[in-house]
């Protein structure tokens, strides 16, 4: 794959290692090294920008789990669901990170400075599990998808996780056995690797024929599943677009294991470039809120926003009435959960550690005409500028 020369500009970062000592990375689309690849220029720090990412990827943190390994891994953390005892995050191989893991990772410096790198077939998507008491890394699960998974929720009473896939289809896969076989294997084996396609194992243990379609639902053959959340007995999936689509699919579950479901268009005007989304009930007066996550890209691109909560109220005809947002300081906001506080877990697709140091009582700010416009020509650049590099990747 040859790439061409778009409108996008590059961009030069100077990062601050630990030690003090300043390391540049660039970041260009000019001659074909691709973003998160330094230029030949800067060679001689890309040993300490490696060191660096290390240092970055592994340091702790206070607020919440520290999910390093999926970057180091060369994945992107998208969506983000929860069990009793578990945290859930999905993420795709990303070709535009480093590799940086033990293995394949210490070539970083030869891959970070490759000129002639190419796009190829990307690797399987996974769920990383961490426990949810002590924030440890339990293990991970290859899917049989090389999707882009933006969205995963759980439906804690059948135990059916739910996670975005190609051609606007949304997965559902049986967490029991999921989480039973991570477990199994972790007796032997620290923080194993379940690979459905590698080892032995049938993918229909964890597949659940189900026939959500969210292209089918809107009837339109481009729409593309961008996340979804598990809400009160039916799963709600929304669309990455100017202004987005949320469709709510009542789920039945039959004798046979598979799933049945009946989908109704609930909104076609959510804000642009939706990333997550969340429901939350008010235990006092019982009033529902539809919580939405925007973002695209981040402030050191010149096309880029931060990370915007919203917050609906759900009228009792069904309609959503703005009520609210808040603008974080960080970009890159991807999947959200908000528990029955209402504090809101962002993950950041590249950072280290999910954030979830707001509460939906924080979002108070007024409607952002001049926001809400850079969120829809962050999508302009998506659908655009981005198509030839992003093109291997199905949504």
């Amino acid at each position: 794959m040859e790439f061409k020369k778009s409108n996008i500009k590059d961009i030069s970062l100077d990062i601050k290692a630990p030690s003090g000592k300043i390391v540049s990375t660039e970041y260009t689309t000019a001659d074909a090294s691709c973003i998160g690849r330094t230029n030949d220029s800067i060679n001689e720090d890309v040993d300490n920008f490696v060191e660096l990412m290390e240092l970055i990827m592994n340091k702790k943190s206070s607020k919440g789990i520290n999910y390093g390994n999926i970057l180091l891994d060369g994945y992107s953390p998208q969506g983000h669901a929860e069990s009793d005892d578990e945290l859930i995050i999905s993420a795709y191989d990303n070709k535009f990170l480093p590799q940086f893991t033990s293995d394949e990772g210490r070539a970083a410096k030869a891959n970070l400075s490759n000129k002639d790198y190419e796009v190829t077939k990307n690797k399987n998507s996974r769920l990383y599990i961490y426990d949810k008491g002590t924030h440890q890394y339990i293990g991970k699960i290859v899917l049989p998808t090389s999707a882009h998974v933006g969205g995963a929720s759980l439906d804690s009473e059948h135990n059916i996780l739910y996670v975005t896939d190609k051609s606007g289809k949304v997965k559902a896969y049986n967490y029991d056995a999921i989480i039973s076989t991570l477990k199994e294997r972790g007796k032997d084996e620290e923080k194993p690797t379940i690979d459905f396609s590698e080892d032995g194992l049938d993918s229909s243990l964890i597949e659940i024929d189900s026939d959500i379609s969210i292209r089918k639902t809107l009837g339109n053959k481009e729409a593309k599943a961008s996340t979804c959340t598990y809400h009160d007995g039916a799963l709600y999936v929304a669309t990455f677009d100017y202004s987005g689509a949320l469709v709510k699919y009542e789920i039945e579950y039959n004798e046979d294991g598979s799933i049945t479901t009946k989908g109704t268009v609930l909104s076609n005007e959510l804000p642009a470039a939706v990333q997550g989304v969340s429901f939350y009930t008010d235990p006092k007066t019982g009033e529902e809120y539809l919580i939405t996550c925007q973002s695209y890209g981040g402030k050191a691109f010149g096309f880029g926003t931060s990370t915007c909560l919203k917050k609906y109220k759900i009228t009792d005809d069904g309609k959503l009435e703005f009520a609210g947002q808040k603008e974080l300081k960080h970009g890159f906001g991807e999947g959200i959960y908000c528990d029955e506080s209402g504090n809101i877990t962002v993950v950041n697709e590249l950072g280290n550690t999910v954030v979830h140091d707001t509460n939906i009582n924080e979002l108070t700010d007024e409607w952002s005409p001049e926001l809400e416009s850079k969120y829809k020509s962050g999508v302009e650049v998506h659908k655009k500028d981005f198509s030839e590099w992003f093109g291997h990747l199905e949504m």
